[in-house]
């Protein structure tokens, strides 16, 4: 993922040479350092080396018999720092055992999330999942650009009538999942009718006006999102090595809460309290295993 290492405020690297000084960096000087044994044969590693609160690089791999690490990966990674409640987890791996992936559904608005897996030597230590219990997880997307929009005009009644809707909404979506048909079929009767609605608004306003917010799977790009969502927290971090700047969001998007990371270089406008944030972000994070 090195088109995302500007998000933890590496812009600037584009050269392969730019890219093996970082990773040798990381090997000598980690921060952090974990190694595990998937299989006999074959020690697997993680070497994290951070670059400002709570983000920078890891890279991962084996060991050969020379105790010389053996690169997989090198991407950047931020750790969240809200608990997502979801209803499941599942984690798979990519063909070449490298990667891996979790698939989790959001509690309380059923929202279907896919995100690369951050936390990988904790996870192959657990000799039986069901052994465990999961708190949640931790999830943001790194964004490579992203601009800040207005938000929709609303005034008290309109509030008052769509927070009773969403309360309604996440009823649903907990009687559903405990095997409710009725409110199944009135779940897809919602989804159906709101579609119109939007198709018909569509005619006559413009996009932005219509849709508050959204959570969209890229087809081409596994673990990324178009995401429209309101900005409910800012924080502020500058990278020690580069000095360039990162902004980091908490996103209210369809009920969801979500955290994102982009460079301000990166960022069009200059975000607040109750703006929005459009962006496309690639999404990782933590499994919070009890």
């Amino acid at each position: 993922m090195g088109s995302h290492l500007s998000a933890v405020g590496f812009s600037k690297v584009k050269k392969r040479t730019e890219w093996d000084e970082l990773i040798t960096q990381v090997i000598e000087d980690p921060t952090e350092r974990y190694v595990t044994s998937e299989h006999d044969e074959e020690a697997y590693i993680e070497h994290f080396k951070s670059y400002g609160p709570d983000f920078g690089l890891v890279v991962r791999g084996t060991l050969d018999e020379e105790d010389e690490v053996v690169v997989d990966t090198c991407d950047p990674y931020i750790d969240a720092k809200h608990v997502m409640d979801v209803s499941e987890v599942e984690i798979e791996k990519t063909e070449d055992d490298s990667t891996y992936y979790a698939i989790c559904e959001e509690e309380e608005t059923g929202t279907e999330i896919i995100f690369y897996l951050q936390n990988v030597i904790e996870y192959l230590d657990i000799d039986n999942l069901q052994d465990v219990s999961i708190q949640g997880v931790r999830v943001v997307g790194l964004a490579v650009q992203g601009t800040v929009i207005l938000p929709v005009e609303k005034d008290d009644v309109d509030k008052v009538i769509e927070e009773e809707q969403d309360a309604w909404y996440k009823e649903l979506i907990k009687r559903a999942r405990e095997g409710d048909d009725e409110a199944e079929e009135l779940l897809d009767l919602q989804a159906e009718e709101t579609s119109q609605l939007i198709r018909e608004r569509l005619k006559k306003e413009d996009f932005l006006s219509v849709v508050e917010g959204y959570f969209l799977p890229d087809e081409k790009q596994d673990a990324t999102y178009s995401i429209l969502g309101f900005i409910r927290e800012i924080h502020r971090s500058i990278n020690q090595d580069t000095k360039e700047e990162i902004y980091r969001m908490y996103l209210d998007t369809m009920g969801m809460g979500i955290e994102v990371c982009i460079n301000q270089k990166d960022l069009i406008g200059i975000p607040s309290i109750g703006m929005r944030f459009m962006g496309i972000c690639w999404i990782q994070g933590k499994v919070v295993f009890a």
